[in-house]
C-alpha cells in the first residue's frame, strides 16, 4: 500500500471503534437527582419512574454522546441529552438547563 492510503485508513479505523455506549455502560438503572430512576433496556426502551409512576420512552443515540428521547406514539418534540461523562457508576448527561448526574443502582 502507498503511505497516502494509509493516512486516509487511520481516521476510518478510529471512528469503527467509537460504538456508542449503549452496549454496556449506559444499559441498567440510574438514579436521578431528584430520586427518580431512569432505566435503559436494550431495544431502545427506557422505563423513567418517580413518585407519579412510570413510563416507557424510546431512546436511541444520535452519535457516540448524544441520547434521543421521544415518546413511543411520536407525540410531543424530542428530547437531548448529551453525554458528558459515562463510566461504571456514574452518567452525566447535560442539556440546555445544564448537567445532571444520575448514579448506578445496583
Amino acid at each position: 500500500m502507498r503511505p497516502a492510503v494509509y493516512w486516509l485508513l487511520i481516521p476510518l479505523l478510529a471512528l469503527a471503534g467509537c460504538a456508542p455506549p449503549t452496549s454496556g455502560k449506559l444499559l441498567g438503572k440510574w438514579q436521578t437527582p431528584t430520586g427518580g430512576i431512569m432505566q435503559f433496556k436494550q431495544g431502545g426502551i427506557v422505563t423513567m419512574s418517580g413518585p407519579n409512576g412510570s413510563v416507557d420512552v424510546n431512546y436511541r443515540m444520535l452519535d457516540a454522546a448524544t441520547i434521543e428521547l421521544r415518546r413511543p406514539d411520536g407525540t410531543g418534540r424530542p428530547i437531548q441529552h448529551r453525554i458528558r461523562s459515562l463510566t461504571d457508576q456514574e452518567l452525566i448527561l447535560e442539556d440546555d438547563e445544564g448537567p445532571q448526574t444520575l448514579r448506578k443502582v445496583h
